[in-house]
């Protein structure tokens, strides 16, 4: 069986983009405090925000079940054209593998 893993995402998961934009206004948030500027108040209100939606449980649920959809969807496509998907999670985030016939 050929194994095809990673393939290219068209699309960040939303969970990765709020950790990789939080990321970067905790960094913007230093570097203004070091240069002794001030930090515009939406950065802190937005870093809030973010940070809520990403612990908030019900959102959680609301991704993970929507992840669930698309994974049992990719499934069926896939299984129409002779290949099969197997979700799986590395260094925190899920990665989706290929493989050729059979299913996973």
């Amino acid at each position: 069986m050929e194994i095809v893993n990673n393939p290219p995402a068209a699309l960040l998961p939303r969970s990765a983009w709020i950790r990789s934009r939080i990321a970067d206004i905790k960094n913007a948030i230093i570097r203004y405090e070091q240069d002794g500027e001030e930090v515009p108040g939406e950065w802190r209100q937005e870093l809030a925000l973010l940070t809520s939606e990403l612990e908030d449980p019900l959102v959680i649920d609301i991704l993970k079940a929507i992840q669930g959809v698309l994974l049992d969807k990719a499934k069926s496509v896939l299984g129409d054209k002779g290949l099969s998907v197997m979700c799986h999670r590395d260094a925190g985030a899920p990665t989706l593998s290929l493989f050729k016939g059979g299913a996973s």
